[in-house]
C-alpha cells in the first residue's frame, strides 16, 4: 500500500502540470461610443484597428483629444501576441493557450475613416468609430474546467495505480 501512495504521489502532480494551458476569452463589452476609448488608453490596453477594407494595425503612442473630438498616433505592424481577433466570435467563448498571450489587454477599434497628417500621424475622429470590442478572460469557465480536469486526472490515476496493482500483487 505504501508504494502505491507514493506512485500516485509522484505521477499526480506530472500529470496536472502536463494537462495545464487551455484558457478562454469572450467579448466583454462592445460600444459605439468613441470617447470611451479614452479609458482604454489610460489602463494601458493593446488597442488594435481595423478598418472596412479589412486591414489590421496596433495604434501605439494614442492621444485622446476630447476638444478636437479625435483620437491620434501611430500605425504599427500587430505583434503576434495579439492576434485573438481570428478567433473571436461574438455570444460564444474563444479558446486559447497562454503561449499565445494575453486576449485581456486588448482593445479593438473599427473605424469606418482616418486620416495621416505630414508627420505620420494618425487621426481617428470619433464619429468614424463604428464599434469597439473589449476581451475579457473567463475565469468562471476557466475555474470550472480545472476543478474537472484536475478530479478526472485523480480518478483516473487512482483507478490505472489500483489496476495496476492489483495485477502485481
Amino acid at each position: 500500500m505504501r508504494i502505491r501512495s507514493g506512485l500516485f504521489l509522484f505521477i499526480m502532480p506530472l500529470v496536472v502540470v502536463f494537462f495545464e494551458g487551455c484558457y478562454y476569452f469572450k467579448i466583454a463589452a462592445t460600444t459605439n461610443d468613441g470617447r470611451q476609448v479614452d479609458g482604454a488608453i489610460n489602463r494601458d490596453k493593446y488597442i488594435i484597428v481595423h478598418n472596412q477594407d479589412g486591414e489590421v494595425w496596433h495604434l501605439t503612442y494614442p492621444e485622446f483629444n476630447r476638444q478636437k473630438a479625435q483620437l491620434t498616433g501611430r500605425f504599427a505592424y500587430v505583434g503576434d501576441k495579439h492576434q485573438f481577433y481570428k478567433l473571436a466570435q461574438k455570444m460564444r467563448s474563444n479558446r486559447y493557450t497562454k503561449e499565445m498571450g494575453d486576449p485581456s489587454n486588448e482593445v479593438h477599434l473599427y473605424i469606418g475613416e482616418y486620416a495621416i497628417d505630414s508627420l505620420n500621424q494618425v487621426i481617428i475622429p470619433f464619429d468614424a468609430i463604428e464599434r469597439m470590442d473589449v476581451y475579457d478572460t473567463e475565469k468562471g469557465k476557466i475555474f470550472v474546467l480545472k476543478v474537472l480536469k484536475f478530479t478526472g486526472i485523480f480518478i483516473g490515476t487512482y483507478i490505472l495505480i489500483g489496476l495496476l496493482f492489483s495485477f502485481i500483487l
